[in-house]
């Protein structure tokens, strides 16, 4: 499955080259055509494959099954970090998503994190792809362009943490635009930058680049990826009181989480500042 996953976000890359984005609404988030075309592409190419399972997509949330029985439940967020894509594809950080959970039951209401089974995201900009299978290992892809940009290859590359004397992490600034505590409690523990992608701050953070990621309001549909590159990281990843993610529900339309995800020591410094703040 994992090589599946791996050929989907390849091909994912180079259509999103292919497209002029525009902008087709800006009621709440901003969707694009890129985000119709790519949740188009991913949904067609999974409910062709042999597995049973349901797709869900951040555009078409309400589901698509190739089977009455499931045993695969696929999320997908086809433009993470939309606005960067918009403005700029080469430079800022965006990227497309996929996770896989399986459960025996059929019942969509009873996934947890730990049910997630593979994760991968490919990042726009410049296009190394990122994959976690449980028990497994993590690793990175990196694109190579050939031939005038018109051939892409991909290899792999080890992956090799090289965290800071100077702890920073990357934080979704949006989700705390209307808690300015809890945003300046986190300025005064840790330095904190926002790229405007939380999959590709994920895969920073899983790689090593950052210490720690924090949100006080993360949206549900992107999470199994931060959830599996920590696990297979070895990096922690709780809510404010510093509860695992482990046995936590899984809801793909929440927008409430709270995660600090990250380095042992990083986190537990967050999580001694946060917890005041923790929805019980």
């Amino acid at each position: 499955m994992e090589k599946q996953i791996i050929s989907l976000l390849q091909e994912c890359f180079s259509t999103l080259r292919q497209i002029n984005i525009k902008i087709l609404e800006t009621d709440k988030d901003i969707v694009t055509n890129a985000d119709i075309s790519l949740g188009t592409l991913i949904q067609e190419k999974v409910l062709s494959c042999n597995y049973p399972l349901k797709i869900f997509t951040e555009e078409f949330s309400s589901g698509k099954s190739n089977s009455e029985n499931p045993e695969y439940f696929i999320f997908v967020d086809e433009l993470d970090g939309t606005d960067n894509a918009y403005k700029d594809l080469e430079t800022l950080p965006s990227a497309t998503l996929i996770q896989i959970a399986k459960i025996s039951n059929a019942n969509i209401n009873r996934i947890t994190f730990s049910d997630f089974i593979v994760v991968g995201a490919v990042i726009h900009s410049h296009g190394d792809i990122y994959t976690a299978i449980k028990d497994k290992g993590l690793k990175k892809y990196h694109s190579i362009f050939s031939n005038k940009n018109t051939d892409i290859i991909f290899t792999e590359q080890k992956i090799e943490p090289k965290y800071s004397s100077q702890e920073v992490a990357l934080i979704d600034l949006y989700s705390m635009i209307n808690e300015p505590e809890i945003l300046k409690t986190i300025t005064q523990t840790i330095v904190a930058k926002d790229f405007g992608s939380s999959a590709a701050s994920y895969c920073f953070v899983a790689s090593g680049l950052f210490e720690a990621y924090v949100s006080s309001h993360k949206k549900g549909h992107e999470l199994p990826l931060l959830y599996l590159l920590c696990k297979e990281a070895n990096l922690q990843m709780t809510d404010f009181n510093g509860n695992s993610y482990d046995n936590i529900k899984y809801d793909f339309n929440s927008t409430d989480y709270q995660v600090i995800a990250g380095t042992n020591s990083t986190c537990n410094k967050l999580i001694n500042k946060l917890k005041k703040f923790a929805i019980n």
